[in-house]
């Protein structure tokens, strides 16, 4: 599997490997890929925030409660900030399976010596080792033999 660092950093490497593929579907994942990938890191950021600011606010509440103060509304606004921390903890979650699930589609690096072709037909013989054997008997096809 790929990651989301490689595609990030070098897309056109991934597109040029594509297209050295041929395969044009998985061409126009990349860029889906990088909006994903910028739209999850922005979610990632705001949680972070959001935790960041409930943790503050629980500081405060027990600062107040310590000191005998009423806090109703702080309680009130730490549970909001918690429904919508997990609001955008599920959303990154859902983002995060979409983006795995594509990267696992998408094939590994093509070697540097690999032939560009439309089919097998198109690939070089590096080297044969010894002669094909035929055999003295006539050949059935897999599905027969058994």
């Amino acid at each position: 599997m790929l990651g989301i660092e490689l595609i990030r950093e070098d897309p056109e490497k991934i597109r040029k490997d594509l297209q050295k593929r041929g395969d044009k579907e998985k061409l126009a994942w990349v860029d889906e890929l990088r909006e994903k990938d910028e739209e999850w890191r922005k979610l990632k950021q705001e949680t972070d925030r959001l935790k960041h600011e409930r943790n503050v606010l629980t500081r405060e509440i027990a600062e107040k409660k310590g000191e005998g103060r009423d806090v109703d509304g702080e309680i009130q606004k730490s549970k909001d900030l918690l429904e919508e921390i997990e609001s955008e903890e599920e959303k990154k979650e859902d983002l995060r399976k979409e983006i795995d699930e594509k990267l696992m589609k998408l094939p590994n690096i093509l070697h540097p010596s690999v032939p560009q072709g439309e089919s097998d037909e198109d690939n070089e013989e590096l080297y044969t080792v010894g002669e094909p054997e035929t055999p003295g008997y006539s050949l059935r096809p897999h599905g027969q033999v058994l």
